[in-house]
């Protein structure tokens, strides 16, 4: 999962979209950031984008009418807020082509992908609403059901627990086919006129690249020694399979830092660089559960063992062009 970052920039019109007054997201647009952290979508810039959507939106709630309420009313989606009901249509859909929440390589994951952890997806939406950033929309009667009361649900799921069968695909599939139809080639036209550098950043991110191997075993043995002595000074639990096999995690993270793939500018979205795939932050839960990056890099003081750690020849290979774009031009 991903941290949540919206950016209303690349819209046509945002500002009815937060509350007057404040600069809390209207019902609306926190009903949006949630649908879109359910179904795996991070940004709306493409048909393909809206039509994976609506298509995994119509899996998800099975309980909604959603072919026949946007047939006969324009609705997508109904909603409640303080006992006040509110709704998602066609003309919502439009006004969203450009939104982004999550600044990752790729437009949403793939379905194959978000159809076997809808568990995780639920959860991360659910955390992401328990801060009060978004709406916490009720997934609890989804194909895919876990009590979301108090976050008990099943993480095990394995593409053949998945209970959508291949009629439910297909028909989300042609739904999601016939809605998009309503939404003019214009809206992304507009965007990629207005925003041209945003679409090269997305694909100078997505340039193959030649992830450096992070090896513990082949430093020499007195830095190994070195490494291992910052978080054992006696080096107990060397030789221990699972402690190894965690700290060793620490290490790559903190050979990641020093070498520049961790992008820590913004200390409220500190993460490493999508490129790498060596390392999973899932894997570097600390006692307070949290995979937080900066919080683990400060309980084990990792920024002292970045000078043994930086490589010159690495740390070319962290740079990131596209960083020098105005992607708002």
């Amino acid at each position: 999962m991903v941290s949540i970052k919206l950016d209303y920039r690349f819209l046509e019109n945002y500002d009815h979209l937060f509350t007057v007054g404040n600069k809390k997201p209207s019902p609306i647009a926190q009903a949006f950031t949630s649908l879109m952290t359910l179904t795996g979508i991070s940004r709306l810039f493409e048909k393909e984008d809206v039509y994976e959507l609506v298509k995994r939106a119509h899996l998800l709630f099975p309980e909604q009418d959603m072919i026949t309420d946007f047939f006969e009313n324009d609705v997508l989606l109904y909603f409640s807020v303080n006992q006040k009901i509110h709704q998602l249509d066609a003309g919502n859909l439009k006004e969203f082509i450009g939104f982004e929440i999550a600044d990752v390589n790729e437009n949403h994951v793939s379905f194959e992908r978000w159809a076997t952890n809808i568990p995780n997806y639920k959860t991360h939406a659910a955390l992401i609403s328990s801060y009060g950033e978004i709406l916490n929309l009720d997934t609890s009667r989804s194909n895919v059901s876990g009590n979301l009361d108090n976050l008990e649900i099943d993480f095990g799921n394995r593409p053949d627990d998945v209970p959508f069968t291949h009629e439910d695909v297909t028909k989300a599939e042609h739904f999601a086919s016939a809605v998009i139809k309503s939404i003019p080639a214009a809206a992304y036209d507009r965007l990629k006129a207005q925003f041209p550098n945003k679409f090269r950043e997305l694909e100078m991110r997505k340039a193959p690249f030649d992830e450096p191997v992070f090896d513990f075993g082949s430093f020499p043995v007195e830095k190994q020694k070195e490494l291992w002595q910052h978080f054992f000074p006696q080096m107990e639990n060397f030789d221990d399979a699972p402690t190894r096999e965690y700290y060793e995690r620490l290490i790559h993270l903190a050979w990641l830092w020093s070498n520049g793939f961790v992008i820590d500018e913004d200390i409220n979205w500190v993460h490493i660089d999508f490129r790498i795939k060596s390392l999973d932050p899932e894997d570097l839960e600390v006692e307070d559960d949290s995979n937080d990056l900066l919080n683990i890099k400060m309980l084990h003081n990792l920024d002292e063992i970045f000078p043994l750690l930086h490589d010159p020849e690495i740390a070319k290979l962290a740079e990131r062009p596209w960083e020098n774009l105005n992607i708002y031009s």
